[in-house]
């Protein structure tokens, strides 16, 4: 599973004076650290892709949590998800390699070194021709102009809606699609399910992650058992990701006994890792929605009264 920086500014405050202002003070926290991560310089160009689409998501995430009482949910969901596609080619490339890696490790005894070393060898000659020729200082640049564009019709966002009010639908809804695509992926654990699966737990989490200080303690477990999930969801969809691309190439990669013993490793991975993403997905939409988001309003109720 792979670490993560957690930013813990991506949160709702006691102090924030109403819904809306909260949601409109963390998406410019969002896009002004995206602007800034841009403009610093500090970061490898594969660790800004990675940051910056990541920045991306969190504001989708948010506007999805107010999304019936947001007018503009539409044109801002899809400006984002725009700027985060912009970035993805490089990003791509890393996962394939990450997903080699893992693949070999936790298949060691059945791993062919050689196979593995020459398919991950190809995977990084591969990004270094992609990182030649699709421009991405210029694709960072048209990211932060567009960046710019979104912090001022940030200042204008008109959220509908009081206190827990203005994110019950929107949650309720996020929890819903959550089970429901759950519930696909268990009958047929496609790639296409099981990806789908993967978009409601992580816009879930981040949901529980804004969330976070109306109760602290059971809070915290939520959001990590909801990021344990997303996490290994998300290894199970690389796997898929890597499977598609030695299968559209695999002259590319290697001969055929090659990829052939390399799906074999993919296919046994994938069969290891199902039963305990099923268990825990179980677990974590154990709860009805309404009875949830009825749960977590009390929550909020009290923790803002005592503010």
């Amino acid at each position: 599973m792979k670490s993560k920086r957690t930013d813990r500014s991506y949160r709702f405050k006691i102090d924030d004076i109403s819904a809306g202002a909260a949601v409109r003070r963390v998406a410019l926290n969002q896009i002004n650290a995206a602007i800034a991560e841009i403009d610093s310089g500090l970061l490898s160009p594969e660790d800004m892709v990675h940051d910056v689409r990541k920045r991306c998501k969190k504001v989708r995430a948010l506007v999805g949590l107010v999304r019936p009482g947001f007018a503009d949910y539409a044109v801002e969901n899809a400006a984002f998800r725009d700027m985060g596609r912009m970035l993805a080619g490089v990003r791509d490339h890393d996962v394939l390699i990450e997903t080699c890696d893992l693949v070999s490790a936790h298949c060691h005894k059945e791993t062919d070194r050689a196979v593995s070393a020459a398919i991950r060898l190809q995977f990084m000659q591969d990004k270094k021709a992609l990182a030649r020729n699709e421009n991405l200082p210029e694709k960072l640049d048209q990211v932060r102009q567009a960046c710019d564009k979104a912090r001022n019709r940030v200042q204008d966002w008109c959220i509908q809606g009081k206190d827990f009010d203005a994110f019950a639908a929107g949650f309720r809804f996020t929890l819903k699609r959550g089970r429901k695509a759950m519930a696909a992926a268990r009958k047929e654990p496609s790639a296409d399910t099981m990806h789908e699966w993967r978009k409601q737990v992580k816009y879930h989490w981040y949901h529980a992650r804004l969330l976070r200080d109306i109760w602290p303690g059971p809070m915290e477990a939520h959001i990590e058992a909801a990021n344990v999930l997303g996490e290994r969801l998300g290894d199970h969809h690389d796997l898929a990701v890597l499977r598609q691309a030695l299968q559209k190439q695999p002259g590319h990669y290697g001969d055929r006994d090659a990829i052939r013993h390399v799906m074999k490793l993919i296919a046994k991975r994938e069969r290891d890792m199902a039963k305990t993403i099923f268990r825990q997905g179980a677990l974590l939409f154990a709860e009805r929605p309404k009875a949830l988001a009825s749960r977590w309003s009390a929550y909020w109720t009290l923790w803002r009264e005592e503010g």
